[in-house]
């Protein structure tokens, strides 16, 4: 039996900054990715959905973000751009790089597709 690989094919993209405003949760800042000169999703990671289990509240139950939380406003809007904290985990063969792990890891990505607009 013979192997043979074939290369994958090169995906070239442009991304640049992306406001959403999400009404009384503020504005938010994420990212719009490109691909081919089209406009492909838009990108918001780290967004928080429920407050950071710190100090007593760690090893509890989520607590809810309060009725009074925004995301950012409109002229300094939350800015999503990056990833999600990765919650601390039990040691194991591969180790996680120690700058990825958050205990405020109660966030989601969040990806959208766009579609064009039809004339």
């Amino acid at each position: 039996m013979t192997l043979t690989y074939t290369p994958l094919p090169t995906i070239s993209y442009q991304q640049e900054s992306y406001h959403l405003d999400i009404g009384p949760l503020g504005h938010v800042e994420g990212l719009s990715v490109t691909s081919r000169g089209e406009p492909a999703l838009h990108y918001f990671g780290g967004l928080p959905y429920a407050l950071p289990p710190l100090g007593p509240y760690r090893f509890r139950s989520p607590r809810q973000l309060p009725p009074c939380y925004r995301y950012g406003t409109k002229v300094n809007p939350g800015r999503f751009t990056g990833g999600t904290g990765i919650c601390p985990q039990p040691p194991n063969r591969t180790p996680l790089d120690p700058s990825l792990v958050d205990e405020d890891c109660l966030q989601v990505y969040y990806l959208t597709g766009i579609v064009p607009e039809i004339q």
